[in-house]
């Protein structure tokens, strides 16, 4: 065996063997019809210079640098079917080439709808990092959220506006409705077991095929949650994409997609339940300001995080 065919010893830490490896590192190049064929067959070399990883760690940087690369290349194919010169004119008459730091501003500009200033600028700063390095260094495994995000945003480059649209009409109509189920005390039903829950709120919406789908945030009632904050142990909030949701004045019900399995969630007026409500407010109040503010920025992460993976898995057929 040649030295190039030994497993980096690092992953050790995060993988128990190169199937777990794959399963959790690699991510399939999940992209829409419209996305360009350049654009496919270079995410093809991108997961394999993940999957070289596996044998030296600091290939996962390798592979994320090309992914950032792709982005430049979707915003001018994407400028250029808007009809977006790549070029500026200059005052002499010659031209030169705009930075991409022009074309996304000016990609946003001509779909503000899509909402992808932040996205892009995220992308470009860390593109620019990696183009214009200082010393030696990598980051490993701590990169993997940033490819289903970056796969996330070209995808987003070349969907249509009307989709980006309607989904805020959709998911506009969809928390109006949800509004009496803002802050109370309700009983989630899911695969035959009951949670209290204190809160339930809808994020984002987006129509796959026929079917609407949308991400919520579910707020559990937890015994002590001034102990888990004190301590830096959170029971975060369920996060879970539902399709086929349906909301009356009593419940709300869909099915998760991530199992197929039904979700009711219904108000509660049992006095134990209302009880056990007012215990848990009582114990929150009792938290102090920091530690709900650093909880905040943990739980602030966790939904960019889960936001994310929910798109890269759902949205794009």
């Amino acid at each position: 065996m040649q030295k190039y065919e030994i497993p980096d010893t690092r992953w050790e830490a995060y993988c128990r063997s190169y199937d777990d490896y794959i399963s959790k590192y690699i991510f399939k190049g999940r992209f829409i019809s419209t996305v360009p064929k350049d654009i496919l067959m270079d995410y093809e070399t991108v997961e394999h210079l993940l999957a070289h990883a596996w044998y030296h760690y600091p290939m996962y940087d390798e592979g994320f640098k090309k992914l950032l690369g792709i982005v430049e290349m979707a915003v001018k194919f994407r400028c250029e079917q808007l009809e977006i010169s790549l070029d500026l004119e200059l005052k002499n008459g010659n031209k030169r080439r705009k930075s991409l730091n022009q074309l996304m501003n000016e990609l946003h500009k001509k779909e503000p709808e899509k909402k992808l200033k932040f996205a892009f600028e995220k992308a470009r700063k860390i593109r620019n990092h990696y183009a214009h390095p200082e010393r030696h260094s990598f980051v490993g495994a701590i990169a993997q959220l940033g490819i289903p995000q970056v796969i996330n945003t070209i995808n987003s480059v070349f969907s249509t506006i009307e989709s980006f649209v309607s989904a805020l009409e959709y998911h506009e109509e969809l928390d109006i409705k949800r509004k009496h189920f803002e802050n109370g005390c309700f009983v989630m039903e899911y695969k035959n077991n009951r949670f209290l829950v204190h809160s339930i709120k809808s994020v984002e919406s987006w129509r796959v095929k026929e079917d609407w789908i949308s991400f919520w945030i579910i707020n559990p009632i937890t015994l002590n949650p001034k102990e888990e904050l004190e301590n830096q142990r959170y029971t975060y909030p369920i996060h879970i994409g539902l399709k086929n949701v349906e909301i009356s004045e009593e419940s709300i019900t869909a099915i998760d997609l991530a199992t197929g399995d039904q979700i009711r969630v219904s108000h509660s007026n049992n006095k134990k339940d209302l009880d056990v409500r007012k215990q848990y407010l009582k114990i929150w109040s009792e938290v102090s300001k920091e530690n709900i503010n650093v909880y905040l920025a943990a739980l602030d992460q966790k939904l960019g995080e889960e936001l994310t993976k929910h798109r890269y898995l759902y949205y794009w057929f």
